[in-house]
């Protein structure tokens, strides 16, 4: 689309990305790749359709994925913003609810993707194929956060609970829960720390191997 298209929907969330300088932002039915420096918008996407809910780039900023409501994650080619893959893995294949993409999140390394899907479960996906690598059942999932050595996959959401998984294997290292729903969460730099936030209040968690 071209990139001078005034924004007329509503704003949802701004994103810092990886690789070359850039400000993805977040609509109700687009999210528009700009300039860090200068703001300048470089592309404004809706092939979505429906919400984008959230976004994650390749460390080397060479891919950026986006998570729409529609049940769909697609995969962008930063350089030509054209699309390279539509993962479709949320998306009943039977009946007709149409079950939304609430959360995503990039391996370190890029060598794999996580989503996690109002139908219940987080998917990983090897970035390499685009092809699904794993299914985890983990109801009322909404956020995911890497760990920065790659090894532990945390996932957190409206119940509260908060589980951490191995992505290479699907399984779990452990399970905690705070009071009321998670909102947001991040990793410490060393990786021995989750903290978290939500309707109770902000939690920090000492992780041990």
């Amino acid at each position: 689309m071209d990139p001078a298209e005034p924004v007329t929907s509503t704003l949802t969330s701004q994103v810092l990305a990886a690789g070359p300088p850039r400000l993805v932002v977040l609509g109700d039915v687009w999210f528009d790749d700009q300039d860090a420096a200068t703001g300048t918008s470089r592309a404004l996407m809706r092939e979505h359709h429906a919400v984008v809910g959230a976004v994650a780039v390749a460390p080397d900023g060479s891919w950026l994925a986006s998570a729409g409501w529609n049940g769909t994650v697609r995969i962008w080619d930063t350089a030509t913003w054209q699309q390279s893959a539509i993962l479709t893995g949320h998306r009943p294949s039977i009946t007709k609810r149409t079950h939304s993409v609430r959360g995503i999140a990039a391996a370190p390394d890029g060598t794999w993707l996580a989503s996690a899907g109002s139908d219940g479960t987080t998917r990983v996906w090897d970035t390499a194929t685009w092809r699904q690598h794993l299914k985890l059942t983990d109801p009322a999932v909404t956020t995911l956060a890497v760990a920065p050595d790659g090894h532990t996959l945390a996932t957190a959401g409206h119940t509260g609970e908060i589980r951490l998984w191995d992505p290479s294997t699907g399984r779990p290292h452990a399970m905690m829960r705070v009071d009321g729903g998670v909102r947001a969460r991040t990793w410490s730099p060393t990786g021995d720390r989750l903290v978290v936030g939500g309707a109770a209040g902000l939690y920090r968690f000492t992780i041990t191997p």
